[in-house]
Parts: C-alpha cells; sequence; structure tokens
C-alpha cells in the first residue's frame, strides 16, 4: 500500500489479459463472428481498485463477410476479482476479406484504402473469477474472465451497436 494525502493506495500493479470473443451487430443483416482479443491494463487508486486499460481485436465476421478489428480505452470498476463494469473510448475498422487476402499488412494496421473506420463508446460488464491458488503461488495471478460489451458506433457504414461476449484469462504482474 502507498499513502497519499492521508489515503491508503493500492501499489500499481500489471496486468495482460487474452480472450477469445464472439461479435454481434445489432441491425439488418447482424453481422456474427468470431475472433481473439488482447489487451494491457494497471490497476490504480484505493480499495476497491480502478483499472484503466488498452485492447484490441481481431475478428472474422459474416454479412457481409470481413474482417473486423477494434482497439479501446477502458476504465473498470471495481478492478481485481468479482463482478465489475467498464467503459470507455471505442474504434472499430471494417474491410472486405478481399482486401485482407490482398494487402494484409495494411488491413491490420488500417492503412488499406477499403477500411472504414467507426468511433465511439463502449460500455460493458464482466466478472473475473478469482484463482483457485494463493496470491503468493504464481498461478495465484491467473484469474478466468467473462463479459460482455456494447459498443455505439454512430459514424460510418454498419450497425450503431455491436455486441461483444468475451472469454479470457488475466494474468497479474507486480506486488501489492
Amino acid at each position: 500500500m502507498i499513502l497519499f494525502c492521508g489515503l491508503a493506495l493500492a501499489a500499481p500493479r500489471l496486468w495482460l489479459q487474452g480472450a477469445a470473443l464472439a461479435q454481434l451487430g445489432v441491425a439488418e443483416p447482424a453481422p456474427v463472428g468470431g475472433g481473439v482479443g488482447g489487451e494491457i491494463g494497471v490497476h490504480v487508486g484505493a480499495e476497491p481498485v480502478l483499472s484503466l486499460a488498452a485492447g484490441a481485436s481481431e475478428a472474422v465476421i459474416t454479412a457481409p463477410n470481413s474482417h473486423a478489428a477494434g482497439i479501446y480505452v477502458d476504465v473498470r470498476w471495481p478492478a481485481r476479482t468479482g463482478p465489475y463494469v467498464l467503459g470507455g473510448f471505442a474504434h472499430q475498422h471494417v474491410t472486405g476479406l478481399d482486401s485482407l487476402k490482398e494487402a494484409p499488412g495494411q488491413v491490420f494496421l488500417a492503412t488499406h484504402e477499403a477500411v472504414s473506420h467507426r468511433s465511439g463508446f463502449s460500455v460493458g460488464a464482466g466478472v473475473a473469477i478469482p484463482s483457485f491458488w494463493p496470491e503468493d503461488d504464481p498461478l495465484g495471478r491467473v484469474h478466468a474472465e467473462l463479459r460482455g460489451r456494447m459498443m455505439v458506433l454512430p459514424a460510418g457504414d454498419g450497425p450503431l451497436l455491436v455486441g461483444l461476449v468475451e472469454l479470457g484469462g488475466r494474468i497479474e504482474i507486480g506486488k501489492d
């Protein structure tokens, strides 16, 4: 713990997370798909801890057959284990699978001329399931996570609302 202006603050703790995800656009035709994601974050603040995270995802979606990539910056509270809420900035870019085959590097970097960019915000909730091992054991820093996220993306082509369901694992690095 760190004392700051009389408040007991938790020492910042870095964490890494990977997840499998399912995506559903809430519109007709409703694009559905699946992919993978990852994020890096840091727990900060007084107990209960606040968390700041930045992440990215890659998915293949239908209607039309496309590649969708997302980036986001979130605030989560409370952040360690148990249920939490999150919110923040979201950005998605979508392009056809033909463009992905033609120029994968440009599509992944979102510089290809066929990439459609959309920005907005996301809100969600999840649960971080605590490890069965004690925290002083290396496996005690590994947590399973399940979360749902709704992205609101008002500009560009595609549905206004895009829902994600993510199942993954998180490892915390550092000491309290």
